[in-house]
């Protein structure tokens, strides 16, 4: 069972987001703006981060963009109705664990809610990122296709 926060300002978004994580057994708490995230992922670090683009105040790249400097360890995974190739792309490179659209298919989302998981599960139970086993600072340097997927795992 995982927490997993959804912040989406459509409450039947949220709402069945709510249904579909809870039926598979994982804990869904559930925020409608980009501030009340923020404050609740201070509060309690979810497992994962679902969150829409488009919202009212600050929006979801900005967002992702705050919640990677003040929480590194959190995944976010960026969802939207309105995704273009670069929206993708400013999403990936702000540091989203993966882009999905809407309307969302459920089996894709649970593959890419499973793939999050695991990944942070690796994440929990390996060194500090940005460390080799001796200690010095190494770093992945690349924006190709098979590059994404590198940083994704």
């Amino acid at each position: 069972m995982a927490d997993i926060l959804v912040v989406d300002d459509d409450q039947s978004i949220a709402t069945a987001f709510e249904h579909f994580l809870t039926f598979d057994g994982h804990l869904c708490r559930l925020a409608s703006n980009a501030s009340d995230a923020l404050q609740m992922i201070a509060e309690r670090r979810p497992s994962l981060v679902m969150m829409d683009i488009r919202m009212p105040g600050v929006d979801g790249l900005s967002a992702l963009q705050q919640i990677r400097s003040r929480f590194p360890d959190v995944y976010v995974v960026i969802m939207t109705a309105y995704g273009t190739s670069q929206t993708s792309i400013d999403a990936i490179r702000a540091g989203a664990f993966d882009y999905i659209t809407k309307p969302l298919d459920l089996d894709l989302l649970r593959e890419v809610i499973e793939k999050a998981l695991a990944a942070q599960r690796v994440s929990d139970r390996t060194e500090p990122a940005g460390e080799g086993m001796d200690g010095r600072r190494v770093a992945l340097v690349g924006a190709t296709a098979a590059m994404e997927e590198v940083y994704k795992m």
